[in-house]
């Protein structure tokens, strides 16, 4: 049996890493275009190598009372369970509920960037989650407790002289709950896993490991969160404004359903006159049947409603609550 040395793999993928972001920097004058590059390549390699359940984009983390976190450089959120992402203009807004991690993206890692990766931390953590019951076949799944948002920071370098030391042990112990970074990677020095509870230890990795140690403390972390909360839609869908993309999905417990049926309902004189008023279920033929993803927009204003149907040997066997729309 032929054998594969997996630490020479991880060596080589953070020699492409390095040789990548050397590019950039020396390619790119401008800070705010070389701070962009520098992200999209970390975006780009978290897509590549992270499991396909895992979204990676750089976005805005909203929450059902209508507040915003500061735009993150890397959001790590749900793609599975995740019923709608909202896509507006070309800029992102991810449920509060549907995130794992998020990360700021730098080039040197000292203090005043952990701090800042902390207030962009913060700024996440404390938006409202809600969570809710799921039904499935054999019953209720109770809903689930709120797990902790983890977050970090990715530079090329460390600008102490002990790179990842007593320095960077003391800034991080000076962050309150909110505020915690628990991951970063200096990838020219190591990376760091800090551990708050039930006392404060930084784990370190060596150089030539900053990557390998770096990704997989990151994804034993997600795996441990599991499942994110099921979200309470209805308290989203209380006012959302014109030209959002919303992004539905069927989840249910129904082994192998015929077929996944989606009713939507309009109401409003602008979806009268454009004769989309709607509410019957589409032909079979159809685009939105037998699909468990339905892809809307908010194109009228007024109150509207989504419903989803799974049906079995040609009978109902679940089906969704009536979610409410409210468009203004």
């Amino acid at each position: 049996m032929t054998k594969v040395d997996i630490l020479k793999l991880f060596k080589d993928m953070q020699t492409q890493m390095e040789s990548t972001l050397a590019l950039g920097r020396s390619s790119i004058s401008h800070p705010g275009e070389m701070g962009e590059a520098a992200e999209e390549s970390w975006r780009s390699w978290l897509r590549k190598y992270l499991p396909r359940r895992y979204c990676v984009d750089k976005a805005f983390v909203i929450d059902s009372e209508g507040n915003r976190s500061d735009q993150i450089d890397i959001v790590i959120y749900d793609g599975q369970y995740s019923y709608f992402v909202f896509k507006h203009e070309q800029v992102i807004y991810i449920p509060a509920e549907s995130v794992y991690a998020v990360i700021e993206v730098k080039q040197n890692l000292n203090k005043a960037h952990i701090d800042y990766a902390g207030e962009k931390a913060a700024s996440v953590r404390q938006l409202k989650r809600t969570s809710v019951e799921i039904p499935f076949v054999g019953g209720i799944y109770r809903p689930k407790p709120l797990h902790k948002i983890i977050a970090g920071i990715i530079t090329i370098e460390s600008d102490w002289k002990d790179p990842l030391g007593d320095t960077l042990k003391k800034n991080l112990k000076g962050l309150d709950e909110d505020h915690s970074i628990e991951f970063g990677c200096a990838i020219k020095h190591g990376s760091f896993w800090a551990q708050y509870s039930p006392q404060f230890r930084v784990h370190r990795s060596t150089a030539d490991e900053s990557l390998l140690f770096f990704f997989l403390e990151l994804l034993k972390s997600i795996q441990t969160i599991g499942t994110v909360p099921a979200i309470d839609i209805n308290e989203y869908a209380k006012v959302l404004p014109k030209g959002c993309s919303l992004h539905f999905k069927a989840l249910t417990g129904v082994k192998s359903p015929d077929v996944i049926y989606w009713q939507i309902t309009n109401t409003g004189d602008e979806a009268r006159v454009a004769n989309c008023l709607r509410g019957d279920f589409e032909n079979p033929m159809k685009d939105l049947m037998g699909r468990r993803n339905l892809p809307q927009s908010t194109s009228y204003t007024g109150s509207h409603s989504v419903q989803c149907f799974v049906i079995k040997r040609g009978a109902c066997v679940a089906k969704s609550k009536d979610y409410i729309i409210n468009i203004r």
